[in-house]
């Protein structure tokens, strides 16, 4: 067993505290947010708890992060509004919590001017989520999948090669052109007719047009500028799945770069996927 100090009767000490007055109550707070060094404001609030017989008690200075403050909100008996306050003194009211899962919504959260609540105790993380002061990252602005991870999710229809345009087999056919020149991989390529929300996926050497986003049109105009741009975005992805990170980047300039050079060495073979006209 873990030795203490001292053993604090709460029962008694509560009985102690309703002998004083309240007035006392807050001079003891008010003396406490004092005593810590920097501290230039104190703020007093005296709130009802809705639906019960008591009221929440706030004394705060603007050293949020002293260490009454940090024990307070790590205490069991922190109410919601409280820890959600302190968060708000601390961090802002533009936060969210880490998501491991989601990385790349943390980076996009905070290029948005959010802030990623980080340093909470053990004690204080567990109020927070209790009283749901701040939301993983991935639920405030998720990032965009192409495919559920649900195995139970509705499939998508992909369109059979056999049902394919000519400008579908043209795409196609280009895609697996510029992936061997620039990456040097191979690529299978499927055209599919869903609601989600995307236009085109690559992962794994597999690209996905979306019929229902790009509409036929786009398959039509040939080797162009729209779609070397999508071409572009898709097979960075070879490199990361991250649109902010730094190898994402990195690998768009390569494409770019590279798709440049290309078509400088060797523009006759760009020529059989150009539509003239179109």
């Amino acid at each position: 067993m873990k030795q203490q100090w001292f053993d604090v009767d709460k029962i008694g000490l509560g009985k102690q505290a309703e002998e004083q007055s309240k007035g006392r109550l807050i001079g003891e707070l008010i003396q406490n947010a004092l005593d810590e060094a920097g501290v230039t404001r104190i703020d007093v609030t005296l709130a009802p708890v809705p639906g019960r017989p008591l009221a929440d008690l706030t004394v705060e200075d603007d050293e949020a992060t002293s260490g009454w403050c940090k024990l307070a909100g790590a205490d069991p008996r922190c109410s919601d509004e409280a820890i959600k306050h302190l968060i708000r003194l601390r961090f802002g009211s533009n936060v969210a919590a880490p998501d491991p899962s989601d990385t790349e919504a943390m980076r996009r959260f905070q290029s948005q001017g959010g802030t990623i609540v980080a340093g909470l105790s053990k004690g204080e993380w567990a109020n927070v989520k209790r009283a749901g002061a701040v939301l993983p990252a991935g639920q405030i602005c998720p990032t965009a999948k192409p495919y559920s991870d649900d195995p139970a999710a509705k499939g998508v229809t992909v369109v059979s090669q056999e049902k394919w345009t000519d400008g579908m087999k043209n795409i196609a056919a280009y895609a697996v052109f510029l992936a061997r020149e620039l990456m040097g991989v191979g690529v299978v390529v499927s055209v599919v007719h869903t609601t989600n929300n995307f236009a085109a996926c690559y992962g794994g050497g597999r690209l996905d047009f979306n019929l229902l986003r790009l509409g036929h049109r786009f398959f039509e105009q040939g080797a162009s500028e729209d779609v070397d741009r999508l071409l572009i975005h898709e097979f960075g992805h070879e490199t990361s799945g991250d649109h902010l990170s730094e190898d994402y980047h990195e690998a768009l300039c390569r494409l770019g770069a590279g798709l440049k050079k290309l078509a400088l060495e060797k523009p006759e073979a760009f020529q059989p996927f150009h539509r003239p006209g179109a």
